[in-house]
């Protein structure tokens, strides 16, 4: 595992490249060490007089473009890891770059927005940033150990790879080879796996089996450039850990493929951090928004004390909107939103849309409070005036 990580970043424009370093550097896991150049010439040269661990490419550069870019970087440095960092965010060119042998894709767009930035913090985004760097590096060593390894290999007889926690499919003969490693971190290496391929595809959770079978599909038929997959897997113990599993092909001369040799790595722990992650800011997002709902009420409180109404209904709907995003449509809160928002349109004699939303209000009331709740009978008393009214005025026209 990496601890210093030496990056060449190429870009071009300035302010992007300072946007980079500053992601990077509010890490807390580690800070990887960028050296910026903004011509990819500039990066050739620095290439031949050093080393580096991951090379940062703009597909936009003054003295070159798009996947050519790749092509001659995977020339001179097969083994070091590109990972691609555009401002133009397109599935047709990620799939290109993928295919062309870059480890990643990020789209500065939708990396940098100032959206994701104040959902993330810069922390979490350079946290995430430093991630996608770090298995750019270990896929790209995954695939030269196993590139390394084929090719010691005799086809016609496979033989179980010597790395921990691997696998080795025979798909000529359709018969899996798994390592003790393998073995032990589903629990099996007393009772082992057999060969057959179902013996091991019937233990990957039903719900992410279809997603396992069509990546090893697009893999097999070179429609994707690599296998990677994250899946749910069933342990001796009957429970279900995380695992990673990937793989790289064998091919004959016209692409087919006879064998894939591959790895599987726990990865439990780690989606249990991400959940808790993600789960905290989920929390977080839900008291902002629910806090955003409460400050427009009191503003619409204060435009509407003041005879502002036109100004207190935008308010006012927008409180309703977040709250039935937040909570759902059946919530007292929400009926309050109703309530409120009717009593507006009662003062502005908008009486019909008034007994709409305050039907609304008092059914919702009488569903989650019970309709012997003060709030439900203060409501109904005014459903009922309401009605009545607009049944007066209704008579009046008619008359008229």
């Amino acid at each position: 595992m990496h601890t210093n990580i030496d990056v060449l970043l190429v870009e071009d424009n300035f302010s992007d490249a300072q946007m980079v370093e500053a992601i990077v550097g509010s890490s807390n896991l580690e800070q990887p060490k960028l050296h910026h150049v903004g011509r990819f010439q500039e990066a050739l040269v620095m290439l031949k007089e050093k080393n580096y661990d991951l090379i940062l490419l703009d597909l936009h550069l003054p003295d070159g473009e798009g996947i050519d870019l790749i092509k001659q970087l995977r020339q001179q440095i097969p083994q070091t890891p590109v990972v691609v960092i555009t401002g133009l965010q397109d599935d047709t060119i990620a799939a290109a770059a993928l295919k062309e042998g870059a480890q990643d894709y990020v789209a500065k767009s939708e990396t940098f927005s100032p959206d994701r930035l104040s959902k993330m913090g810069h922390t979490d985004l350079g946290n995430w940033l430093v991630k996608r760097l770090r298995e750019a590096i270990r896929r790209a060593e995954f695939d030269a150990s196993y590139t390394v390894t084929s090719a010691k290999q005799n086809a016609s007889t496979p033989q179980i790879s010597a790395d921990q926690g691997s696998w080795e499919w025979d798909l000529q003969e359709n018969k899996v080879y798994f390592s003790p490693r393998w073995q032990s971190v589903l629990g099996t290496q007393h009772m082992p796996i057999g060969n057959d391929p179902e013996d091991w595809l019937c233990r990957i959770h039903p719900e992410d089996r279809p997603r396992f079978d069509q990546a090893l599909h697009q893999y097999l038929t070179q429609k994707s450039p690599q296998f990677y997959c994250e899946h749910r897997i069933r342990h001796a113990d009957r429970s279900y850990i995380w695992v990673l599993t990937k793989g790289t092909a064998i091919r004959d001369e016209n692409g087919g493929a006879h064998q894939i040799v591959g790895s599987q790595t726990d990865i439990t722990i780690r989606k249990a951090q991400e959940q808790v992650a993600f789960q905290k800011r989920e929390l977080a997002q839900t008291v902002l928004q629910s806090v955003g709902a409460g400050l427009l009420a009191i503003q619409a409180t204060i435009h509407i004390q003041a005879g502002r109404y036109e100004e207190a209904e935008p308010l006012l709907q927008g409180a309703l909107a977040l709250r039935q995003s937040l909570l759902g449509e059946d919530h007292p809160d929400v009926a309050v939103s109703l309530y409120n928002l009717a009593a507006l349109y009662d003062n502005q004699f908008r009486f019909k849309e008034a007994e709409t939303l305050f039907k609304k209000s008092f059914s919702l009331f009488k569903k989650t409070l019970g309709p012997e709740h003060p709030h439900t009978q203060q409501v109904q008393i005014k459903v009922n005036m309401i009605c009545r009214l607009n049944q007066a005025m209704k008579t009046i026209n008619n008359h008229e």
